[in-house]
C-alpha cells in the first residue's frame, strides 16, 4: 500500500479551518487507474471522527476558593483535608463526558529575598524550583482539594498559593494534554501564629503619683494581620484591690468603681 497525507496551513488557523470544541468527520476514498472506486468503507480505518481541543477557547480553567483573597488565618484554620480547596473546568466537548485529567497547586513563600517552596513535606528554597515545585491535589479535579499539615506553616509570612489544570486532549504528556496558561490562578494570604503584645509606658511600674494622671498611654503590636479594628483590638483595665475585693474603674466619676470588669476605649 502507498502512504498519503494532505498539508494546509490554514487548517489550524484561528477563525478559517478548525474550530475549538468541534466534532469533524474525516472519509478517504480510492480510486485505481482502472476506474474501480472503493465503495467500502471501515470505521476508524477510512472513515472516523475526531474533536478539536486546540485555542485559547478550549484551555482548562481552575478557581480557588480557600483561602480567600487577603486572607488572615492562623496556622490551625489552614489544615486538613480541604486546607485549600477549588474548582476547575474545561470547556464542554461533544461526546466527551470527562474532559479534565488533573489539578496542581504551587505554594511559596519569600523571606529576606529568598523564596521558599512548598515540596510535599517541607518548605525549601533548593531542594525544588519555582519550575517543579507544583504538587498535585490531594483529590478531584472540578471539585478539588488538598491537604495540608497545619504544623508546617511558617508562621508571620506572606504566602502565594497558585493552581493550574491539565484536560486529557491528545497527545497527553507527563501532566495531561492541554495546560491552563500562565498566568496561573493566584491567591495571596497570610498566616500569622504569633499572637498580638501591648506594653504600659505611661505610668511607669511602681510609680507614686502626686499629680494628675490625664493620660494612660503605651504601644502595642498586631503583627503582620494587625489588630482588630476598634474597640476589640486594644483592651484596658483599670482596678485595685479593696479588702480582697476587686474593684474596676468604670471611666467616669458618676459610673465610679464596680465589682463588674470593665474594657475601657482607648485610641491607637
Amino acid at each position: 500500500p502507498a502512504s498519503w497525507s494532505y498539508a494546509n496551513a490554514n487548517l489550524t488557523v484561528p477563525g478559517i479551518g478548525l474550530e475549538c470544541g468541534k466534532r469533524y468527520y474525516v472519509f478517504t476514498r480510492a480510486v485505481d487507474v482502472a476506474g474501480n472506486t472503493q465503495s467500502g468503507f471501515v470505521d476508524n480505518v477510512s472513515s472516523m471522527s475526531f474533536v478539536w481541543d486546540a485555542g485559547a477557547a478550549c484551555l482548562p480553567t481552575t478557581a480557588i476558593s480557600n483561602p480567600t483573597p487577603g486572607g488572615l488565618y492562623r496556622p490551625t484554620q489552614l489544615g486538613g483535608g480541604s486546607a485549600f480547596d477549588g474548582t476547575a473546568s474545561d470547556p464542554v466537548l461533544p461526546g466527551v463526558p470527562d474532559r479534565l485529567n488533573k489539578v496542581q497547586i504551587h505554594l511559596s513563600f519569600r523571606f529576606a529575598g529568598t523564596s521558599y517552596y512548598w515540596t510535599g513535606s517541607a518548605f525549601s528554597s533548593y531542594t525544588v524550583t519555582d519550575v517543579t515545585a507544583w504538587r498535585d491535589v490531594t483529590a478531584g479535579t472540578d471539585s478539588w482539594r488538598f491537604n495540608f499539615d497545619s504544623t508546617k506553616w511558617m508562621s508571620d509570612q506572606y504566602y502565594y498559593l497558585k493552581s493550574r489544570a491539565f484536560d486529557k486532549s491528545a497527545p497527553m504528556g507527563a501532566n495531561g494534554g492541554n495546560e491552563q496558561p500562565d498566568p496561573w490562578t493566584l491567591r495571596n494570604f497570610t498566616v500569622d501564629g504569633t499572637a498580638p503584645v501591648s506594653s504600659i509606658s505611661t505610668p511607669v511600674a511602681g510609680a507614686f503619683i502626686t499629680s494628675s494622671l490625664a493620660t494612660i498611654s503605651g504601644t502595642t503590636y498586631g503583627g503582620l494581620s494587625g489588630l482588630v479594628a476598634g474597640a476589640g483590638g486594644m483592651r484596658l483595665r483599670i482596678f485595685h484591690d479593696y479588702g480582697g475585693t476587686i474593684y474596676f474603674w468604670r471611666g467616669t466619676t458618676a459610673l465610679g468603681w464596680s465589682t463588674t470588669f470593665t474594657n475601657l476605649p482607648v485610641t491607637f
